[in-house]
């Protein structure tokens, strides 16, 4: 059983040893003495260095950190990475100089202050004298400044001074937001936005941000034209159910028509008092609303008669019509024209006529 001995005889004794060991005369096997310096190899106890690579014994300079193979001579034939090959031995691959930073710029795009002639790169771009005044937070691309932080303001479009103090408050304005009275010019802040006229109706609650007439009304009254009404006063548009209930006194299509909408003509209206529908003889047309900056509204405007000519297979025959509308049929054989002053929409409204 000693190392070495790959097999044993009938009374235990060694009778063969593998490669590298030498079988005794007490059938023992002993290890063989190293006998190559350089050559081939097939382990490293052959080799007197104790190095076998790449079937060849090494020598100190196969031995080199990093060699992986040597040459018949001992000399290393391949390195490993990160090593480099220098007369027949591995050497620890120098790192490749770093590559020199691109030079500096006086304006255009950056992303480090260190790529400015100027030193300094705000919001991506290089600043100039201009964009490096105090209290500028970003750059234009040919380096003035584009915008300037707190305490300060722009003069000049391109740089930042310090601002001067605010007034106690705001200046008042006429819409838009509010936080106090004294910042509307009406006076009145509701639900954070300044009122005008018609958000100074008793009853509202909330006006509209644009032009500041009522969004919103408390209960007990409506909300019509942009202002509140109370429920039981009339009031210029909104739902309805008599004409009592409006100030034009029209309710048409269960909504008030404002004066202008419901005259004459005008078969139903909108929430806003507009006319939705006109009848026969009149045509709706848009107007310019006064209230609201709402757009615009629609009437209804009367159409003059006019003449229609239709054919058909008639003798001549004259005589009255609806409305007062006199109507003539010139006589002929078999393409007959019937002349009507009034308006007609279908050919067969003219033929009624007769």
């Amino acid at each position: 059983m000693t190392a070495g001995c790959t097999a044993c005889g009938t009374v235990g004794e060694c009778t063969t040893c593998g490669s590298g060991y030498t079988l005794t005369y007490e059938s023992e096997c002993d290890a063989d003495a190293p006998s190559i310096t350089t050559g081939s190899c097939a382990v490293s106890s052959q080799c007197y260095s104790g190095s076998c690579k790449g079937g060849n014994c090494c020598t100190e300079m196969g031995m080199s950190t990093g060699c992986i193979g040597c040459y018949l001579n001992g000399t290393c034939s391949a390195c490993s990475s990160g090593h480099t090959l220098t007369d027949y031995e591995c050497v620890v691959a120098a790192s490749p100089p770093p590559s020199p930073p691109p030079p500096a710029v006086t304006t255009g795009d950056c992303s480090d202050d260190s790529e400015c002639t100027s030193g300094s790169c705000k919001n991506g771009y290089c600043c100039t004298t201009k964009g490096m005044t105090t209290g500028c937070t970003a750059c234009y691309y040919d380096g003035t400044c584009f915008a300037c932080g707190s305490g300060y303001t722009k003069i000049n479009y391109d740089e930042c001074v310090v601002a001067p103090p605010p007034p106690p408050w705001s200046p008042a304005v006429t819409t838009g937001s509010c936080s106090d009275g004294k910042e509307c010019d009406s006076g009145l802040c509701l639900d954070s936005i300044c009122c005008t006229e018609k958000g100074m109706t008793a009853g509202c609650i909330k006006c509209g941000w644009s032009y500041g007439h009522c969004d919103e009304c408390s209960s007990g009254y409506t909300l019509s034209a942009d202002a509140c009404y109370d429920d039981d006063a009339p009031r210029p548009s909104g739902s309805c159910t008599a004409g009592s209930e409006c100030i034009s006194g029209s309710c048409k299509g269960g909504y008030c028509c404002t004066e202008r909408a419901g005259v004459t003509g005008c078969t139903d209206c909108n929430t806003y008092g507009d006319c939705n529908t006109c009848s026969f003889d009149f045509t709706r047309e848009e107007y310019s609303r006064a209230w609201a900056g709402a757009g615009w509204g629609y009437e209804c405007v009367a159409v003059p008669p006019v003449a229609l000519e239709c054919s058909g297979r008639y003798g001549g025959y004259s005589g009255q019509y609806a409305a007062g509308y006199t109507f003539s049929i010139d006589g002929g054989s078999n393409n007959d024209n019937v002349k009507v002053r009034q308006r007609c929409t279908t050919f067969n409204d003219c033929m009624n006529a007769v």
